[in-house]
């Protein structure tokens, strides 16, 4: 479990060394020895330089050069080798990161409560800290710029510490520049990222354009609509007024950054100069000016550009991880994660005088609806779009617990019941259902996570007339668009499957809730007479809009208003010539072959 409260960013720091403590550690010794090279480094040549001129002048052994061009050559070998380790390190630290630190951000998504996914501000939340981009992209940008600033902060003192040696009065000098440095590089950072905050909700729309022009599951559309055009219009015109925004913030940061770091070098240049003085009196020998004048130009690089641009990743970074505190702290649903737990058999649903509206909304989507259900008996909902049927089933499942009334299973109130225990009362196919890219085996197994019924899942595809023998490798053939040997079903043969998976579950009752809605209403219909058949005996529920495939059912209830408008069967609602037999008058043209 994720055990840091974050705050701020050295809390990356935290991060790293509990999911990836080898190679974070070294990572950390590494960036150590960075930021004293510079000095090494000069101390070195000064000493080299020194020492090759006392040879030349002959007042110093041969051998005494040896030490060192031995330091330099360590030197040369650690350069050449530094990048390589930590390439190495880097996609270490990024694997772990991405196996352990992703994997539970995951896990929280998975346990959130489903106000919050149907939240837009939430869900663009959701979107910086754990999609766009992927976390651990996220984490090595802003991981590398603590890293990297902690190298430039030894580097500086490093040479401050040198400096102060000759002439202590020019780390004053140095000092009062890195203020400004700092300050105007922490309010660009934020700038930048309260920027990217904003421009969260476009870059949704974004990326979905994107998705919809280059991703091979809309091919056929693109071909046949030639929408394209259109679509890359939008996204060009969302993305350029994302970019327009962002490069007008970089080059304000720019202006007011390198307008610091310029000052930074010609201060640092003016201190080559003083350093002249000290040569001159014999104060510092030839060498050691030398070995400053690198140290200078390395601080130069520092002053002007890294240390600025490595606080503003810092302090982007920052925000991130403030963004990612506010997803850990979102509201969860208890044992949303957790594995079904086998309960009783449900004999009655009843509602009761229950009221409901969805989260940030008013108007209520429920008013005082009541009704009941009893075990073994298929019924369906009907209604306009927006009426509240899919509601019944969101609520059902425990998705929502903020109802007015009651709601009893087995005459026990449901939020008596844990979510486990209700997953394992419903099985529930959605409008929206998955298409999950693994065998055709895997996808109905998904159905029943707890076991494995070599002939129960193949009865369950047998029954929607998925025959082993009309695919290249039975049911073990992969499924989607992601392998080369992989097939993609059509969109009632995903239908049918989405079917099966629910009939291989050991739910109670079977919900349908309009997973046949992109159908034309005779196939739909079709669907609906073949799940009926094979229910038979089941408690099930139809949710549909369409009349024709309700007829089916021993009962219909007809959702207005937000309330049970009228019950009964097909025939008598037929005869009571109320809303259902308006509504089903309205749309009887769409089943003539049923005459």
């Amino acid at each position: 479990m994720i055990k840091i409260k974050y705050k701020n960013i050295i809390d990356l720091l935290l991060i790293a060394l509990q999911y990836s403590k080898p190679a974070t550690l070294i990572i950390l010794l590494n960036s150590l020895l960075r930021g004293v090279k510079p000095v090494v480094q000069a101390l070195l040549y000064a000493n080299f330089i020194n020492t090759a001129l006392a040879i030349f002048n002959g007042t110093q052994d041969y051998s005494k050069i040896f030490i060192p061009i031995m330091g330099i050559m360590l030197i040369i070998v650690y350069n050449y080798i530094n990048n390589a380790i930590q390439d190495v390190l880097s996609t270490k630290q990024y694997n772990d990161i991405a196996l352990k630190y992703v994997g539970e951000l995951t896990d929280k998504c998975s346990r959130l409560s489903y106000k919050n996914i149907e939240n837009p501000k939430t869900w663009d939340l959701i979107f910086r800290t754990c999609i766009d981009p992927v976390p651990q992209e996220n984490f090595r940008t802003y991981f590398s710029a603590v890293v990297d600033f902690i190298a430039i902060v030894i580097s500086i003192t490093s040479t401050l510490v040198l400096m102060a040696s000759i002439e202590w009065k020019l780390d004053l000098v140095i000092l009062a520049l890195i203020v400004p440095i700092v300050v105007v590089s922490i309010k660009a950072g934020r700038l930048t990222y309260n920027v990217s905050k904003q421009f969260t909700l476009i870059d949704r729309f974004a990326n979905h354009y994107g998705d919809v022009m280059y991703h091979r599951q809309y091919t056929e559309e693109r071909a046949l609509f030639g929408f394209t055009k259109v679509l890359n219009e939008k996204y060009t015109k969302l993305k350029t007024k994302s970019v327009n925004k962002r490069v007008e913030i970089a080059r304000f940061n720019a202006v007011k950054t390198k307008g610091v770091s310029l000052f930074a070098i010609i201060i640092c240049l003016v201190i080559i100069g003083v350093l002249l003085f000290p040569l001159q009196k014999g104060i510092l020998n030839i060498g050691m000016f030398i070995g400053m004048v690198n140290i200078i130009f390395d601080l130069i690089s520092s002053l002007g550009w890294d240390l600025s641009y490595k606080i503003r990743q810092m302090v982007e970074g920052s925000e991130y991880i403030k963004d990612v505190d506010r997803f850990l702290m979102l509201e969860e649903q208890p044992h949303a994660s957790d594995k079904p737990v086998p309960c009783k058999e449900v004999d009655s649903i009843e509602f009761r005088n229950v009221s409901f509206q969805y989260p940030y909304t008013e108007r209520f989507i429920l008013k005082g609806c009541s009704f009941t259900i009893k075990s073994g008996i298929s019924y369906a909902f009907v209604g306009v779009n927006g009426a509240g049927k899919s509601t019944v089933t969101k609520l059902l499942i425990g998705l929502y617990d903020n109802y007015e009334g009651d709601i009893l299973i087995n005459n026990k109130n449901l939020k008596e019941y844990t979510l486990p225990e209700l997953k394992s009362m419903f099985s529930v196919i959605f409008q929206d259902y998955a298409r999950y890219f693994v065998s055709m085996k895997e996808n109905v197994l998904f159905g029943n996570i707890l076991r494995e019924d070599n002939n129960k899942w193949k009865e369950c595809l047998e029954s929607m007339e998925i025959y082993e023998k009309d695919f290249p490798d039975g049911y073990r053939t992969n499924l989607g668009k992601i392998k080369s040997n992989s097939l993609d079903l059509s969109g009632g043969q995903w239908q049918r499957l989405a079917i099966a998976r629910t009939l291989y579950s050991n739910a109670s009752v079977y919900i349908m809730d309009e997973p046949t809605a992109a159908l034309d209403p005779m196939a739909e219909s079709k669907v609906y007479q073949t799940f009926s058949g094979i229910s038979k005996g089941k408690t099930s529920i139809l949710i549909t809009h369409r009349l024709g495939a309700a007829k089916i059912a021993s009962k219909i209830f007809v959702l207005s208003d937000g309330k049970i408008a009228e019950e009964g069967r097909h025939d008598e609602l037929m005869q009571n010539k109320g809303l259902y037999a308006e509504m089903f008058e309205s749309q009887k043209g769409w089943y003539v072959d049923e005459k």
